[in-house]
């Protein structure tokens, strides 16, 4: 496996219960935190899709030009980076799972990216933080710009069956009737009547494709049209709202409304496309069985993976993970955010439970590029799985992961 340095981080300078759950603040007394498994979403990057795309032709307003190549960590996202990961270093130290000023031995750690650039440098940002001085080596095991098949969520099926089932599963028509509101909320922001696609034409109708299903194996379950078109822009309007607030012509358009209204698209997108049980297991199979080999490395205190939103997605959709609402942030897999899975031990009985959490910074705290402490954390969810028993605390039996990670591990798709 190859281990990457901080050169790439040295060269670029929010269920069932929709409650809040905060992140503990004092120690459990009679549980013990044993073990966690941490995955991380990439932090703050540029569009992915190039200025010269057809973005430009579907508004008249100009979008932000970015310093860094398309896709790639921003500077403020490797910054906000390193404080997530000083906050996670305090959090674990004051649950005892690490102590202060004291390294973890190699073994312990494992730090695991995907090898895109924006995913290597969150890890490197995320390491520095959490780990000063430690040596702890990140690892990625395929070349930069390649995607590691752990966090790669294409189709590895080929049968007709499969691909039947997973049409059947994806109510496409449906969700295009239901962001009609949705859609024409966003029109109307990025002024999509006086976009260069209308000019010279007496009716343009914005997002009236229904689009197409495509599902192919060795690719990421696609959609054409609306929805597709829809998500690219709000996820564009996004990074824009993060890293550059003050000077978006089209952000000044939008109300808190407004954007609840259009982040639907994107939220829905997800959901759709890669949320649902059974595509979601298939999707996410090769992250179930590193999760499990993970949890049960007896040597491993400490594993934290850096992927993508869609593998987030697909892991909580396999899993069971009801429905959940993230506040203070528009996107229900935020950038930077990360999902704990914290394996605690009951002293009374030496029973394993696993407390889950989203663990993310709100729209405030990545805008303010704000520092995150044990005093002002970040924003925190606990999550709640189906067909789990629950202790008082609302911990799954470790045993009920163990059997949903199987589950997944070994369903057959063909």
């Amino acid at each position: 496996m190859k281990k990457s340095c901080l050169l790439l981080l040295c060269a670029m300078s929010f269920l069932s219960n929709y409650a809040v759950s905060a992140v503990y603040t004092t120690p459990m007394t009679d549980y013990q935190l044993e073990k966690i498994f941490i995955f991380s979403r990439h932090g703050v990057r540029t569009p992915i899709i190039k200025s010269d795309s057809q973005l430009t032709q579907v508004t008249p307003y100009q979008w932000t030009a970015w310093q860094e190549a398309p896709g790639e960590l921003m500077s403020k996202g490797a910054d906000l980076e390193v404080k997530f990961g000083r906050y996670i270093r305090d959090y674990l130290n004051q649950q005892g799972l690490t102590k202060i000023n004291q390294c973890l031995p190699p073994e312990q750690v494992l730090i695991y990216t995907n090898s895109l650039q924006r995913t290597l440098a969150t890890g490197q940002a995320l390491t520095l933080g959490l780990f000063p001085g430690c040596g702890i080596q990140l690892v990625n095991n395929v070349a930069l710009g390649t995607m590691d098949p752990v966090f790669n969520p294409i189709v590895r099926n080929d049968s007709q069956t499969f691909k039947q089932e997973a049409i059947s599963r994806i109510p496409l028509k449906q969700t295009h009737q239901k962001l009609q509101t949705a859609y024409q909320v966003l029109g109307e922001v990025i002024d999509y009547a006086q976009s260069p696609h209308c000019q010279g034409k007496t009716d343009c109708a914005f997002f009236s494709k229904e689009g197409t299903l495509k599902i192919e194996k060795g690719k990421e379950v696609g959609v054409s049209g609306s929805l597709r078109l829809g998500k690219t822009i709000v996820d564009n309007l996004l990074i824009e709202l993060y890293a550059n607030p003050l000077s978006s012509k089209i952000l000044s358009r939008l109300t808190s409304e407004k954007w609840e209204i259009i982040n639907q698209i994107k939220n829905e997108y997800f959901t759709v496309l890669r949320g649902e049980k059974f595509i979601a297991s298939h999707l996410a199979q090769s992250l179930a069985t590193f999760m499990q080999q993970e949890l049960n490395n007896s040597q491993r205190t400490m594993s934290l993976l850096v992927g993508h939103d869609t593998n987030i997605i697909t892991l909580l959709g396999a899993l069971g993970v009801k429905s959940y609402r993230l506040p203070n942030q528009y996107e229900s897999t935020p950038i930077g955010g990360k999902v704990f899975f914290e394996i605690w031990r009951d002293k009374k009985n030496n029973a394993k439970w696993v407390n889950t959490q989203y663990v993310y910074q709100s729209i405030e705290q990545i805008q303010q590029d704000q520092a995150l402490t044990l005093t002002t954390p970040p924003q925190s969810v606990q999550l709640h799985f189906e067909q789990c028993k629950e202790n008082e605390l609302g911990f799954c039996a470790y045993s009920d992961i163990e059997t949903k990670l199987t589950e997944i591990i070994n369903q057959s798709f063909d």
